[in-house]
């Protein structure tokens, strides 16, 4: 498998499978300019510059608790450690979901609880 992008609890998607798919040419940052709506849509969350890299946070599709990342985005709010949705700081969290980009069965999972 290539990139997989995590879309409810243990069911992973392998993107790099989608035709067209731009998940070769986007990774992982704490301060993103892009997210994920809808399961696997990818958004702007800014204005982005022609040949500038396309960040999403990668914290916001992952809830399994058994992978973590070495972060090296090198920003001013950089976490060190990718690390699933429920871990990030709560400022973070609630921007992320009121910004729409969390995946729903992590929002589902927020509300059961």
């Amino acid at each position: 498998m290539g990139n997989v992008l995590q879309i409810d609890h243990d069911v992973y998607i392998d993107i790099d499978m989608i035709p067209e798919s731009p998940g070769p040419y986007v990774n992982h940052s704490c301060n993103p300019n892009a997210g994920i709506i809808g399961d696997r849509i990818l958004i702007a969350l800014r204005q982005i510059i022609a040949g500038e890299e396309i960040f999403f946070d990668y914290s916001t599709t992952m809830d399994e608790d058994f992978w973590t990342m070495k972060c090296l985005c090198g920003t001013q709010d950089c976490r060190g450690t990718v690390t699933d949705f429920k871990y990030l700081p709560s400022e973070t969290k609630q921007l992320y979901l009121k910004l729409g980009i969390v995946q729903k069965f992590i929002v589902n999972s927020i509300n059961k609880d």
